[in-house]
């Protein structure tokens, strides 16, 4: 797709993202660094459940990313944490599964489920997305 979200014209993941992909990768692949240096297995440690190991990154939440795919959580973006980078041009794109009301430091913003809105100033933010049955999801992020 386009940076606004938007659906790219007779322009398929094969032949727009697809090739792309497959050509970073291969310039990755054949780079000097690649081949002069060694993967540094000094900042993996293990994680040990139900009989098997897993490996991370010391100061890791486990158990977070092992039941990543069980959260129930509506919102996919932006995620709690997230930072942005902003410039006057900047939006925040806004998705979620299902169709709900979006409110930016209390104020109501959006209402659907795939949206974009004009970057906000740059600090700390609060967006609280409101859902049909009653739920709600809380996610902060930062403007830089």
């Amino acid at each position: 797709g386009n940076a606004d979200n938007t659906a790219m014209d007779e322009v398929s993941g094969q032949t727009g993202a697809g090739k792309i992909w497959f050509e970073a990768m291969n310039y990755l692949l054949n780079t000097s660094y690649n081949q002069k240096n060694k993967f540094d297995f000094n900042f993996l440690i293990p994680f040990y459940q139900d009989n098997q190991i897993d490996y991370g990154l010391k100061g890791d939440d486990y158990e977070k990313i092992r039941n990543m795919l069980l959260d129930k959580q509506l919102v996919t973006y932006p995620q709690d944490g997230d930072i942005f980078l902003s410039d006057k041009d900047s939006s925040l794109i806004l998705k979620s599964l299902k169709e709900a009301q979006w409110f930016l430091n209390g104020n109501l913003i959006y209402t659907g489920s795939h949206g974009t809105y004009p970057m906000a100033k740059k600090g700390e933010h609060e967006l609280i997305v409101k859902f049909i049955d009653g739920t709600e999801e809380k996610i902060s992020f930062l403007i830089r």
